[in-house]
């Protein structure tokens, strides 16, 4: 039986997935770590993350050099939404973990308990995550269908 509130997955779509630390890997980097883990512990995190994220060329450049291979196809929504999600109060509380790597986590024991018929897309351009880590999350789950998309990254 299940609790109230909870609901029966039966099938899964899983666009570019990472946990941000498969396999020990870290594509942030030790850098950019210990920069983002400064900021979050700083006393001055709101005006520090406000002086990069609330910034639109920093959230339209990340899409349009490391989210989609074409930079023209970027929709002008996505960034404009993306933007506007960056500026709500209290974002810097979701973002700068996952930044600092306090809320990343490795993918692979997830997937490796994925019992319902799952499709797992990945972008052939893909540079977020390395060739050879999504190698073998895609190995992870021989049950997992995977479709690899040429000419793609992360957004597509």
């Amino acid at each position: 039986a299940m609790s109230e509130g909870c609901i029966a997955v039966t099938k899964l779509v899983l666009q570019s997935p990472s946990g941000g630390l498969d396999f020990g890997s870290d594509p942030i980097g030790k850098q950019a770590t210990e920069f983002f883990t400064r900021i979050s512990n700083s006393s001055q995190r709101e005006q520090v993350y406000a002086s990069i994220f609330h910034q639109r060329p920093a959230v339209e450049d990340w899409f349009r050099q490391r989210g989609f291979l074409d930079p023209e196809a970027v929709p002008e929504e996505l960034i404009e939404v993306s933007f506007a999600n960056a500026r709500k109060p209290k974002a810097s509380y979701s973002a700068l973990p996952f930044l600092s790597g306090s809320l990343r986590y490795d993918i692979a024991p997830l997937l490796k308990a994925v019992s319902v018929p799952t499709l797992m897309i990945w972008g052939e351009e893909e540079i977020q995550i390395a060739a050879q880590i999504r190698d073998r999350i895609t190995k992870v789950n021989p049950a997992i269908e995977t479709v690899r998309i040429a000419e793609a990254r992360t957004c597509f």
